[in-house]
C-alpha cells in the first residue's frame, strides 16, 4: 500500500521530490504533508534489468520498463492456464503520446490486482514495499512499480506450485512510454480475469468521483464561477453509457491542459454505438483512472495543499450512478474549459 516515507536513512540515487500525486483506491493517496510518495521495494529478490543497466533513474529507459512487464505477462499466462481462465478478448486501448507519468498510473493499478490475487490464493498479505517517486517520474520508476507486481506473481506461481520458468527478453532501444503503457493496461486486464474481486461498477465510480473532486478544486481556483450541480439520476444505464460519456470527457480535460501548457497524451478511443457489445468493466475503469491521474497532475502544479478528500467504498452502485457522476465530471469539466481559456497562464498565477 501506498505510506508516507519514515526511513530516508538509505542513499538514493533518486532526486528529492517535490511533491507526489497518486490516486488509486487505497493504494494511491495523495499526500500533502511529505513530499514522498513511497511504494515498491529497495531490497531485491527479482533479476535486474535484462538489458544489464545499472537500476538506476538515470539508466533505466522505456525498454527496461516493457521487457519487465512482458515478463509479467509471460508469468500471468501461466497462472492463467493453471487456473483454467479464458484468454482476454477486450479489444486494444489505443493512447499516443504518453508520459512515464501516465504509464505509472497504470502500473500501481497492476501492482494492486496482484495483491489481490495473491491474496486470494494464498489467503495471507505480503508487506508493503517502498520506493520514493518524485514528481518528476521517469521510467526507473514505472519499471520499480511493475517489478513489485511481478514479484507478487513469482509468489502466486509458488502457491500454485507452477515449475516452468520463463526468461526476459530485452525490448527494442525505440520503446516508448506508449508502448510500455499499452502492455501494461493488457496486464491489467488479463489480471482482472483471473481474481475473484473484479473490478465493479463500484470501482468505476469511486473513480469518477475521484476525479469530479479533483475537478470541483480546480474549479476553485477561479473566484466567482459557476459550480455545476450534478445532473438529474437517469435509470436504465448501462456500461456503454458510462464508456463514452468519460471519453466525451476526455476532449474538454486535453483541451484545459493544451490551453494551461501541459502536455497530455492523445486517447485514440471510440464511442461505442446502438448494440455493440458493452465495454468491460476494465475498459471502463481505465478511462476512469486515466481522467484521475492526469487531473491529479494538473492539480499538483498549484502551489497549495488543499487536496479533495479521498474517494471510499461507496457501496453497492449502478451504472446509473456511475453515469450520474461522469456526467457531473463533464460539466465541471466543461466550465474549467471555459474559465481557463480565459485565463490561460491560470496555472503560473497560483504558482510561487
Amino acid at each position: 500500500m501506498v505510506a508516507r516515507s519514515r526511513d530516508l536513512s538509505r542513499k538514493s540515487t533518486l532526486p528529492r521530490p517535490s511533491l507526489a500525486i497518486c490516486s488509486l483506491l487505497a493504494w494511491m493517496v495523495v499526500l500533502a504533508a511529505t513530499p514522498t510518495m513511497v511504494y515498491a521495494q529497495d531490497d531485491r529478490s527479482t533479476p535486474c534489468p535484462v538489458s544489464g543497466r545499472v537500476l538506476s533513474v538515470e539508466e533505466i529507459v522505456p525498454a527496461d520498463v516493457l521487457a519487465r512487464v512482458e515478463l509479467l505477462r509471460d508469468e500471468l499466462d501461466l497462472i492463467r492456464f493453471e487456473m483454467g481462465e479464458p484468454k482476454d478478448r477486450w479489444p486494444e486501448f489505443l493512447v499516443e503520446q504518453v508520459s512515464p507519468r501516465q504509464a505509472l498510473f497504470q502500473a500501481m493499478t497492476l501492482a494492486q490486482r496482484a495483491d489481490q490475487l495473491h491474496l486470494e490464493l494464498a489467503q495471507r498479505p505480503v508487506p508493503a514495499a517502498r520506493i520514493e517517486v518524485p514528481l518528476d517520474i521517469q521510467p526507473y520508476h514505472v519499471w520499480r512499480v511493475v517489478d513489485v507486481a511481478y514479484e507478487r506473481l513469482l509468489l502466486v506461481k509458488r502457491k500454485l506450485r507452477i515449475t516452468k520458468n520463463v526468461e526476459e527478453e530485452a525490448r527494442d532501444s525505440t520503446t516508448t512510454p506508449t508502448d510500455v503503457f499499452r502492455a501494461i493496461v493488457r496486464a491489467n486486464r488479463e489480471i482482472d480475469l483471473l481474481v475473484r474481486e473484479r473490478l465493479s461498477t463500484s470501482a468505476v465510480f469511486q473513480q469518477v468521483e475521484m476525479a469530479s473532486n479533483y475537478a470541483a478544486r480546480l474549479l476553485e481556483q477561479f473566484p466567482g464561477s459557476a459550480v455545476p450541480e450534478a445532473p438529474p439520476f437517469e435509470h436504465g444505464k448501462r456500461p456503454v453509457d458510462v464508456y463514452n460519456i468519460l471519453v466525451d470527457a476526455y476532449a474538454p480535460f486535453k483541451a484545459i491542459a493544451e490551453t494551461s501548457g501541459i502536455e497530455t497524451l492523445r486517447l485514440e478511443v471510440v464511442k461505442r454505438e446502438g448494440d455493440e457489445v458493452d465495454p468491460g468493466k476494465g475498459e471502463v475503469y481505465d478511462i476512469a483512472i486515466l481522467l484521475v491521474s492526469e487531473l491529479a497532475y494538473l492539480h499538483s502544479q498549484l502551489d497549495y495543499s488543499d487536496f479533495p478528500a479521498q474517494s471510499y467504498d461507496p457501496g453497492l452502485k449502478l451504472p446509473s450512478h456511475a453515469y450520474q457522476q461522469a456526467a457531473l465530471l463533464l460539466l465541471q469539466l466543461a466550465e474549467l474549459d471555459r474559465l481557463v481559456k480565459e485565463n490561460p497562464d491560470w496555472i503560473k498565477s497560483n504558482q510561487p
